[in-house]
């Protein structure tokens, strides 16, 4: 029948509980759509069983003259009494600790109010028992075929009413009269390039009942700003679903432009029905960028430390210190050979997680922003920059050479070993080529009166065995002097060169003080 008929049977009501385990239908299912009167007040619903009726032993004759090979008849069922006779006594011995009520109470008394109060307690008591569904289904069975043995008795089942009656009590709710509300974050936090946003909600959701305004405030209680207040269901893509009467909307709320930065108190009015709600929150402006230290040190860092075969992180710290979240900001780190990647969203990236510098790739670019909540505007907090990735230059070590000089009084001869190249990163498997020379003409600093040197100062060796540097010097000793004595101070360079890209680092320059305190061997000069 239609869901619209006043009185019908459920199928699907009856297939949720009308069957037993085995699959066989247990009872009947039938849905009533009633529609009161327009008035408060008792109502009856009365319902005429035209099903087969249960048939128990019939009256006239004691317990123990019926007959084990009697039947009774549920519905269209026969069941012999010797059968009932048998599972009763299995129920006496399983139900005998919640003490059921005595059969004779029906058999020899004939006390129906008896017996069944008798029983109730018996499923009271056995409602705490771990099994307790079980034990009162049990109870249940047992009441019933004592009913249906005891002569006379079966006429007391409801199934045997020719009619069943609910009372149904109908009242008329009182009309509740809503509060409005404003639901609003207690801290809201922004920059002062950008229009503020700032997320609330209103409920309950009686348009065009529900009247709505807002105002920014500042320190010294004046309004500075009136905000325009935009449902989020009416934001093209916003995926929100528009309210439903009754239920709550969310809007975002907009000041009229930029705001120095500075504290600000945001006051959000809900009216309805002559109510009205009053959501209140700080809001918190600063200067759009990093601090000046953050924003230097980064500067400084990159601009000085972008070598190849380092990786490139930084530490960021905006003005707002910690007060916005660290997921809202994104950090572009790229280089001209990498532009896709994706950015970072932290103020952190660590050295374990940075950026490897490796050739071709010639810049290195920077980019950090803040994304706004709701509106994912993006905010410049560090503009985008370049700087240059470049070839470590080679450190020359000095402090293990060995100087041996040699030669006459006339003609000195100096060489200087073990200067030590090391090596550096290349962002490759690859080492860097070196290039070592002598910067300008070796110059004397202390002694060696008249000395000149004889020929260019030459270099040779490799990383692997260090290199050595020879001088020479024309020389005189003055009279009265057996040694030259003096200092010669030379300017060793060192360039490596990038393998992949031929990217040269700068020169790398050390001055090496050389001291001479030497004899001059047979062949020295005479003395006039």
């Amino acid at each position: 029948m239609p869901l619209d008929s006043a009185f019908f049977y459920s199928a699907e009501e009856t297939s949720k509980e009308g069957f037993d385990k085995k699959g066989g239908l247990l009872k009947r299912d039938f849905v009533v759509n009633f529609q009161p009167q327009n008035k408060a007040g008792w109502y009856k619903l009365r319902f005429v069983s035209r099903t087969n009726r249960i048939l128990g032993i019939r009256g006239g004759m004691t317990a123990e003259e019926v007959s084990d090979d009697a039947t009774v008849n549920i519905g269209t069922v026969q069941l012999q009494v010797k059968d009932l006779r048998s599972v009763l006594k299995e129920l006496n011995n399983k139900l005998d600790k919640y003490n059921p009520p005595s059969q004779d109470i029906l058999f020899k008394e004939q006390n129906i109010e008896k017996f069944t109060e008798g029983l109730n307690k018996a499923i009271q008591a056995a409602k705490s028992d771990d099994n307790a569904t079980s034990i009162i289904n049990n109870l249940n069975l047992y009441g019933y075929i004592v009913r249906l043995l005891s002569p006379g008795q079966s006429q007391f089942f409801d199934q045997n009413r020719g009619s069943i009656e609910f009372d149904i009590r109908v009242i008329t709710p009182k009309p509740q009269i809503a509060e409005p509300t404003v639901t609003i974050q207690p801290y809201i936090a922004s920059f002062d390039k950008v229009s503020a946003a700032i997320p609330f909600s209103m409920s309950p959701y009686q348009e065009p009942s529900n009247l709505l305004e807002g105002k920014v405030i500042d320190s010294k209680g004046a309004v500075v700003d009136r905000l325009s207040l935009e449902p989020l269901d009416k934001r093209p893509g916003s995926g929100v679903t528009p309210p439903i009467k009754g239920g709550s909307r969310e809007y975002t709320a907009f000041t009229s432009g930029t705001l120095s930065p500075g504290k600000y108190s945001v006051e959000i009015t809900h009216k309805l029905s002559g109510k009205q709600a009053i959501g209140r929150a700080q809001l918190e402006i600063f200067s759009t960028g990093l601090t000046d230290e953050s924003e230097k040190e980064i500067t400084n860092r990159l601009g000085a430390f972008s070598y190849y075969g380092l990786s490139a992180s930084l530490n960021a710290v905006p003005t707002s210190g910690g007060k916005i979240k660290p997921d809202q900001f994104r950090i572009y780190l790229t280089t001209d050979q990498e532009s896709q990647r994706a950015p970072v969203s932290s103020l952190v990236i660590s050295p374990e997680n940075g950026l490897k510098l490796v050739p071709p790739a010639k810049t290195l670019k920077l980019r950090i922003t803040w994304i706004q909540p709701v509106t994912d505007k993006e905010v410049d907090l560090y503009a985008a920059r370049d700087f240059k990735i470049k070839q470590e230059e080679p450190n020359i070590v000095i402090r293990n050479i060995i100087v041996e000089p040699s030669g006459t009084a006339a003609k000195l001869r100096v060489l200087i070993r073990n200067i030590q190249v090391g090596k550096v990163g290349t962002g490759t498997d690859q080492d860097a080529k070196i290039e070592v020379n002598v910067q300008g003409d070796p110059e004397i600093v202390d002694g060696l009166s008249g000395a000149t040197p004889s020929i260019e100062p030459t270099i040779d060796g490799d990383i692997e065995n260090g290199y050595s540097l020879q001088l020479e010097f024309n020389t005189k000793l003055e009279r009265g002097q057996t040694k030259l004595k003096g200092t010669i101070r030379v300017k060793v360079a060192a360039v490596a060169i990038n393998p992949i890209n031929g990217a040269r680092s700068e020169v790398k320059i050390t001055p090496i003080n050389i001291p001479i305190n030497y004899a001059p061997d047979a062949g020295r000069q005479r003395r006039r």
